[in-house]
């Protein structure tokens, strides 16, 4: 569920694809070295950051430049977090409000999804700005692609049915792993049909 997950979050960030395969390894020993405690762990940390170079116009997406920029940010990001594990800064959390947080992963939700919206109904989508991307999806509905929107409902359908019915299935695992497969067995990508299964692992639902 990892691999797929960390191409979809690579994708919205605008990085080259391969890099998202070195989050899968290192990342992880690092959690298991410097983290006490399980719920110092923040899923908004996990999301692709809104303030990458791209949306400052600083290099062109994917541009070697934008790589090192990127690559900057994610370091000094994970300074502060170094800082913050060893300043032992695991209640600080408890500080934020329960509405600002809320309020915050669903703007995160918001912009993960409509980041994903265009594949998910078989249309290219050009802008990195969350506003340009659903402006760009609007303007191009009449050239939406049935077969990929059909894709998609099935998926989003069977993670839902999976969360209901059998929470303890691993149900957006099977989701991407039959839509992938489907992709195989009926060549979607020859037919030009977008493969729901990587757009939906950028976000979990």
């Amino acid at each position: 569920m990892n691999i797929p997950q960390a191409l979809g979050y690579t994708k919205i960030a605008g990085m080259p694809v391969v890099t998202g395969f070195y989050t899968l390894l290192l990342p992880l020993l690092a959690f298991a070295v410097f983290v006490r405690r399980v719920t110092w762990w923040s899923e908004p940390i996990r999301r692709p950051p809104p303030f990458l170079p791209g949306s400052w116009g600083m290099a062109p997406v994917a541009s070697a430049r934008y790589v090192a920029l990127a690559t900057t940010i994610a370091l000094i990001t994970a300074g502060f977090l170094l800082l913050a594990r060893v300043l032992n800064s695991a209640s600080w959390p408890n500080f934020l409000s329960q509405t600002v947080l809320i309020g915050f992963l669903t703007g995160v939700g918001f912009q993960v999804g409509i980041a994903v919206l265009g594949q998910m109904v078989g249309l290219e989508v050009h802008s990195k700005r969350t506003v340009g991307q659903l402006f760009e999806v609007f303007r191009s509905l009449h050239q939406v692609q049935l077969p990929s929107v059909a894709i998609s409902l099935i998926v989003v359908a069977g993670v839902f049915v999976f969360h209901r019915f059998a929470p303890k299935v691993p149900g957006p695992l099977i989701a991407v792993a039959g839509a992938i497969a489907a992709s195989a067995a009926w060549d979607f990508a020859g037919r030009g049909i977008a493969s729901s299964g990587r757009s939906l692992a950028g976000f979990r639902i």
